[in-house]
């Protein structure tokens, strides 16, 4: 059978090393995909510490992929041998992405055209004008990687149902549909705060606001957001802000909490109206307490069945919503060393070393042993 590098965690909360692996086989409805790019999530160190979502050992992590197709299998007619994809990864070691080959679904994968450029991190259709004193790169494995689980947790927290999501009607089918309506994301320079922020402009809202370091303020304001507060301030320096820009004919009704620490919990249920919504992006400490708020959690696992149908819509419109610069890849930093760059990265995360971009890792750079 043949083989490849892969990254595995050897037993839970055991150690991350590189070893030789199978190379899977494409079933029905996928492809085999050789992996140019992975990026980091914050769920990779936490399945490390904790075992949460693995019960499996050895186990391959990495649920953002953007590489080349190689192989099909039966009644794959939408991608060919050669098309450049991207997708979220599952927790499974065939659909992995800190391996140099890894199987995808087709119905949860997007092409990478090359008719984007990125021009000041907003991706643009080449028949655009584009100033020449900048240059207009075409759209890289390393930028598509950073979209795929981080876009789709985003996308599933506004639009899925209550108790999963806020459970706003999509862009896709009504854009601007929230025109006037306040919007707060908490942690706005996070990698699903990003998203979070871009998706609330396509349904229209406004203002919007966000929490961040001050040092991301211009970066979150040319992706959508409107206002950009201090994340250090008080609570009640942040309310007194928030009123300031609601005025009194606006309340807040929608929150996310990109974040979701106890803290941040906290700040993001003190400022939802009375009949706002709150989701979060981990199990919510402060379950009661708050009268005539409701609080939900996201999670954007592919095999969820309250998560299939939308994660489907979604996929099948990347492509569209990347042309019509309605969301763009994240900014990135590349670990060197292939797939052992993955604990180097996974380190500086637990370390709180990385803020305003995801890590990115080359598989195929991965040294021979």
């Amino acid at each position: 059978m043949p083989s490849q590098k892969a990254l595995v965690l050897q037993t839970r909360s055991g150690r991350l090393a590189v070893t030789t692996f199978p190379i899977p086989k494409p079933g029905p409805g996928e492809v085999l995909l050789k992996v140019h790019s992975a990026s980091l999530n914050p769920v990779d160190v936490a399945i490390k510490k904790t075992g949460i979502f693995v019960n499996y050992y050895p186990a391959i992590l990495g649920s953002d992929l953007a590489g080349e197709v190689v192989a099909r299998g039966a009644g794959v007619t939408t991608v060919v041998p050669g098309d450049k994809i991207f997708l979220e990864g599952s927790f499974s070691n065939s659909y992995a992405g800190f391996q140099q080959y890894a199987l995808a679904d087709i119905n949860t994968l997007a092409k990478v055209r090359t008719t984007y450029v990125l021009v000041a991190h907003i991706i643009r259709p080449k028949s655009e004008t584009v100033s020449p004193s900048q240059i207009p790169p075409t759209m890289t494995y390393d930028q598509a990687a950073t979209m795929p689980l981080v876009c789709t947790t985003a996308f599933l927290a506004l639009y899925n149902d209550v108790p999963h999501g806020l459970g706003l009607d999509s862009p896709l089918r009504s854009p601007g549909l929230y025109t006037g309506n306040a919007f707060l994301v908490v942690g706005g320079s996070s990698s699903v705060g990003q998203y979070a922020i871009q998706f609330a402009k396509a349904s229209g809202f406004g203002p919007i606001i966000t929490t961040a370091s001050p040092r991301h303020e211009q970066h979150l304001l040319s992706i959508g957001a409107t206002h950009v507060l201090d994340r250090n301030q008080s609570l009640d320096s942040l309310k007194e802000r928030v009123q300031g820009i609601l005025g009194t004919e606006k309340q807040l009704s929608y929150v996310i909490d990109a974040i979701s620490r106890t803290d941040t919990q906290h700040i993001a249920m003190t400022l939802v109206a009375p009949g706002g919504r709150l989701v979060t992006v981990r199990e919510p400490v402060f379950k009661d307490g708050y009268k005539e708020k409701s609080i939900s959690t996201v999670m954007a696992l592919k095999g969820l069945p309250q998560n299939v149908g939308l994660m489907r819509e979604l996929w099948a419109n990347m492509t569209k919503l990347l042309e019509d610069a309605i969301i763009q890849p994240l900014r990135y930093e590349v670990i060197s060393g292939g797939l052992d760059g993955v604990p180097v990265g996974m380190k500086r995360m637990e370390e709180q070393k990385v803020s305003g971009v995801k890590l990115v890792v080359h598989p195929q750079e991965t040294a021979p042993s």
